[in-house]
């Protein structure tokens, strides 16, 4: 449930290799009615995420960002590997997010005013364990880019 396949990446470098914007344009399957307080929310979740919603799909573009200072010496693959690693985060935060919202409004009409957390371990496509699927994949790229910035990464060149 809420999958998310990425259908292309863009690189934009304005600067010289200076500045690196990584843009990743993909979909996630929804089977689901998404209410009009949600998909408001998503509309407006951040500068960085552009969500509209199509027919049994939600198609997201997610944008991440490197600067390099004049002064610095990095390969462009490692700033590209740290703009698109920005762009995973924000594009998780906000899967994580969407299936939050997505749970309680349809636990809240199943059960009424309750805010208690149910997990149903033995559906793994449910929805609250998709929100934990994007959780981890969240932190995952958090550290991911972690490493990044301390120079910790595997990056091979790609020629």
């Amino acid at each position: 449930m809420y999958k998310v396949s990425f259908h292309n990446k863009e690189v934009k470098k304005p600067d010289n290799d200076k500045v690196i914007y990584v843009t990743l344009n993909g979909a996630a399957d929804s089977k689901l009615y998404i209410p009009p307080e949600i998909f408001a929310w998503a509309t407006e979740y951040s500068q960085n995420i552009d969500y509209s919603e199509g027919v049994g799909h939600i198609y997201i573009k997610v944008t991440g960002k490197s600067v390099c200072s004049k002064e610095d010496k990095i390969d462009s693959l490692l700033g590209e590997e740290i703009a698109e690693t920005r762009a995973k985060i924000y594009l998780y935060k906000f899967m994580r997010d969407l299936c939050s919202k997505v749970y309680f409004y349809y636990k809240k009409l199943i059960d009424g005013e309750s805010d208690t957390v149910v997990t149903v371990s033995s559906k793994s496509d449910s929805l609250y364990n998709t929100y934990l699927e994007y959780d981890m994949l969240y932190d995952r790229e958090k550290d991911h880019l972690r490493d990044l910035i301390n120079g910790q990464s595997n990056i091979k060149n790609k020629n």
